[in-house]
């Protein structure tokens, strides 16, 4: 993920079915949250657009074909509700 806030607080979502639900936020919520992982984004703190973090992992190959879905939501005091989230992403995993 690219374009948040430097060394914001973030929570990366991933759930196995696509969601599309308004938050209080005033986001919507793409990925279900059927896994949470809190990050801190890199980048110079308080930087608007500079912050970011890479994510590698290795699945097992009986997951072949499985779909999950994905989203970030990042602690952002320039959003409007101090929320901001980015779209949602498919992960089809490949054979």
């Amino acid at each position: 993920m690219r374009g948040g806030r430097g060394g914001a607080s973030a929570l990366l979502l991933i759930g196995v079915a696509p969601l599309e639900l308004a938050t209080p936020f005033g986001v919507v919520q793409y990925a279900p949250a059927d896994v949470i992982v809190p990050i801190l984004l890199g980048g110079t703190a308080g930087a608007m657009g500079r912050g970011g973090f890479d994510a590698s992992f290795t699945l097992p190959p009986g997951l072949a074909g499985a779909a999950f879905y994905s989203q970030v939501a990042v602690l952002d005091p320039a959003a409007a509700s101090g929320v901001a989230a980015t779209g949602g992403l498919e992960l089809v995993i490949g054979v």
